[in-house]
Order: C-alpha cells, then structure tokens, then sequence
C-alpha cells in the first residue's frame, strides 16, 4: 500500500483539504486554484520559492518596468531530472 500523507490548508478564508500519495512518483494537483511551475535547482525563482521565512516569486508587469512580489504557499515539490523542480503552489493574498 501507497503512503498517503493528509492535511488541511486555509488560503485567504478558504480551506483545502489534500490527500496525497507520498512515494507514487506523480504530482498530481490537489485543488483547482493551484499552479504548477517548472525550475532549476539553482534558479533564482528556486531561491525565492524556497525561502523560508517569505516565500514568494519576483514577476513584472506587462510594461516590464515595474517588479511585483507574489507570496506563495508550496504544496508539493518533486525533483525531476537535470536537477529541476516541478512545484505545486498557490498565490497567497
């Protein structure tokens, strides 16, 4: 039997529930308001995804001048191949 790993989220007054199969080798998103992004382990949006105390991700405006900060809760992390990051997250308000 799979190992399955249970746990609840809130986001901004709403709250997941997620059921996750731990040792399968698939990253299967657990709620329709997650995205799913791809990166380098060394990347700079792998820095910034990762870090501890503000995890977020650096992105600009469609006039390209201007940088934002979007927070972000991680839900899942696999390591793919070529030392890569497949991440399932959500945009936290």
């Amino acid at each position: 039997m799979l190992d399955t790993n249970s746990f609840e989220i809130s986001n901004g007054g709403n709250s997941y529930s997620v059921s996750i199969s731990s040792v399968s080798g698939i990253l299967a998103k657990s709620t329709a308001e997650s995205k799913i992004v791809r990166f380098h382990m060394t990347s700079r949006l792998a820095k910034t995804f990762f870090n501890l105390r503000d995890p977020h991700y650096m992105y600009s405006e469609a006039d390209g001048y201007l940088e934002r900060k979007q927070k972000v809760s991680v839900l899942q992390v696999m390591l793919c191949g070529n030392d890569e990051f497949l991440v399932e997250y959500l945009d936290v308000e």
